[in-house]
């Protein structure tokens, strides 16, 4: 294969690249929207029922519990599971906007991290604004900090992995 085909197929690739990227974290931002479009008797709905799913895989005899047992149970869980799917998705999203602009080279790497970060907390403060037009939804600057928390830990570990892959390249070069 001659250079200038090699080269074509690259920048196809790398454009390739680009646009499923984007189209994966726009769709994860669409789901995000739709979750927090819910009223919050149907998002409680969905998170309890999630709940009782993951409860009824570590207690296999859940169903033999007393009603109250179970409520407790499931009253103390949901907290846990809402605030572990927070950080579930911004997770998501953190590694998604740094794939959206990992290959801009002509960027400081610096730059496409913060960049990545911004978009997804700047998301998540607008998703949690969006939840004060939502019936019985509220605002919350915990959730922000949980959703950027998601987003922190992906970069961090992208960074690590960025990093890891840059020295043992050069150990093989």
């Amino acid at each position: 294969m001659g250079k200038p085909v090699s080269v074509v197929l690259l920048i196809m690739s790398v454009r390739l690249f680009r646009i499923v990227s984007v189209i994966l974290l726009l769709a994860l931002m669409i789901t995000v929207f739709c979750f927090s479009a819910q009223t919050a008797d149907d998002s409680s709905s969905l998170s309890d029922g999630i709940t009782i799913k993951i409860i009824s895989v570590i207690f296999s005899d859940f169903g033999s519990f007393s009603k109250a047992e179970q409520e407790e149970i499931i009253n103390t869980a949901t907290f846990s599971v809402r605030k572990l799917a927070h950080f579930s998705l911004y997770f998501a999203m953190g590694i998604l906007s740094f794939l959206s602009v990992v290959s801009y080279k002509k960027i400081r790497l610096s730059l496409r991290f913060l960049f990545s970060y911004l978009i997804s907390v700047l998301y998540a403060v607008s998703d949690e604004i969006h939840q004060l037009f939502v019936p019985g939804r509220s605002c919350e600057l915990r959730d922000v900090f949980i959703d950027s928390l998601g987003v922190l830990t992906a970069l961090i570990i992208l960074f690590i992995i960025y990093v890891s892959s840059k020295k043992i390249k050069s150990l093989i070069d």
